[in-house]
């Protein structure tokens, strides 16, 4: 089997949730099939660190991405690009802001050149290039993957401003509107949780009951060491993209209303996070935070976690820091929508409170009691193993490709 990949970012190396996800889907696919990846980049990757990717894997291989801007929220002028083109082609801008003609070109040539089994979409905004292949391979089979109900992250919420609320109100209708349709147009859907799977039904419809996989990108873990718990730890940490709202929507909570319930500890906050802008790296500095910005070894400094808080409000998906926590051993304190979508429980796991006294308290008792930080972590190391392990989503994987 040979597929053809279209990533919406460049995942290597892995900077974030997302690309986090989409290289570890790319272990599962590289058990099964022979996978070309193509897929946008920022900046330049060059030959070194294409190859650098492609030796991670077997039979994947990386192809030249394609420079595009990604993040463009304050790109005034892409804007403008991007709104343009959502006009011409009827899109919402989470299709629109991925169009690129020479992702297109790129495309329609490696169809003429190679024969592929499948397609993957990785991410809805992926599908803007739909049509492109259904003309050049009608008959090919066409797989997406979604890493959130995209619909569901342009829900206006409470306290905003009216012109912001109808703009979000009107782009969550033509968001859902697309989503509904173009996930009633491909063979099958990969969502990464069973919540995700459910809202999807829910959006699309029960009539094709074989069309949804749900598949957890899958977890390498190394063999549990109760040492690192036990050893000496510095700091609470906070990790996560700071383009992302949900992100600074629980950031902003986090530090405005737990924060000054842990001053008594005396104990310093480091916020991990790439995307970090002037203006939110002097705010975290004014609160007593210690911002660090894009850590390139992640692994490193979460070993001096005491604990990984996570203090999400909103959004969809599984929290991918979730699991990443649980690979290394750090225990995790987490709002309920945090931990939606896990199989795991308060207090066996990790510790839940979405109360911001209770959450602070939680972060406390394990800052204070090396042997709950022991137990949390060895607890959620086996259930990583248990549930999240490769050969998990291998064998989801080859039945959504049949």
């Amino acid at each position: 089997m040979r597929i053809l990949f279209l990533a919406n970012e460049f995942p290597y190396p892995p900077r974030n949730g997302g690309t986090w996800a989409t290289f570890n889907f790319l272990k599962a696919f590289d058990s099964l099939a022979a996978v070309d990846v193509l897929g946008f980049s920022q900046d330049e990757a060059g030959p070194s660190l294409i190859k650098e990717a492609t030796c991670c894997f077997k039979q994947v291989h990386f192809l030249d991405p394609i420079r595009h801007q990604i993040r463009i929220r304050s790109n005034w002028h892409k804007l403008l690009q991007v709104g343009f083109v959502s006009i011409v082609n009827c899109w919402p801008y989470v299709a629109a802001k991925f169009w690129n003609r020479k992702m297109k070109k790129r495309i329609v040539s490696l169809l003429k050149e190679n024969k592929y089994d499948a397609i993957v979409f990785n991410h809805l905004g992926m599908t803007s290039y739909l049509r492109t292949v259904k003309n050049c391979e009608p008959n090919v089979r066409l797989v997406v993957i979604e890493q959130n109900v995209e619909s569901d992250l342009f829900k206006p919420k409470r306290g905003i401003s009216l012109p912001l609320w109808i703009l979000l109100k009107l782009e969550h209708f033509r968001v859902h509107k697309y989503e509904k349709k173009v996930l009633n147009s491909v063979d099958r859907v990969v969502a990464i949780s069973s919540e995700d799977t459910h809202k999807l039904y829910s959006l699309i419809g029960k009539g094709n009951k074989d069309l949804i996989f749900t598949i957890v990108p899958p977890v390498e873990s190394k063999n549990f060491n109760s040492e690192t718990i036990l050893q000496d730890k510095e700091a609470i940490y906070y990790m996560g993209t700071l383009s992302w709202p949900p992100n600074l929507e629980g950031l902003k909570w986090f530090v405005e209303n737990v924060v000054p319930h842990l001053t008594t500890l005396n104990v310093p906050i480091r916020i991990i996070g790439g995307n970090m802008d002037r203006q939110l790296y002097g705010w975290l500095k004014a609160s007593g935070l210690q911002p660090l910005g894009f850590v390139p070894q992640v692994d490193v400094e979460l070993n001096k976690a005491f604990c990984l808080v996570v203090p999400i409000l909103s959004g969809s998906g599984i929290r991918i820091k979730i699991l990443d926590a649980f690979r290394i051993c750090v225990p995790v304190v987490s709002t309920s929508k945090g931990a939606e979508g896990l199989p795991v429980k308060n207090g066996v796991h990790l510790l839940i409170e979405d109360d911001p006294k209770s959450f602070a308290f939680a972060v406390k008792k394990l800052v204070e009691n090396p042997k709950l930080r022991q137990k949390l972590a060895m607890n959620a190391f086996l259930l990583l193993q248990r549930e999240f392990g490769l050969e998990t989503a291998v064998e989801r994987l080859k039945v959504c490709l049949k």
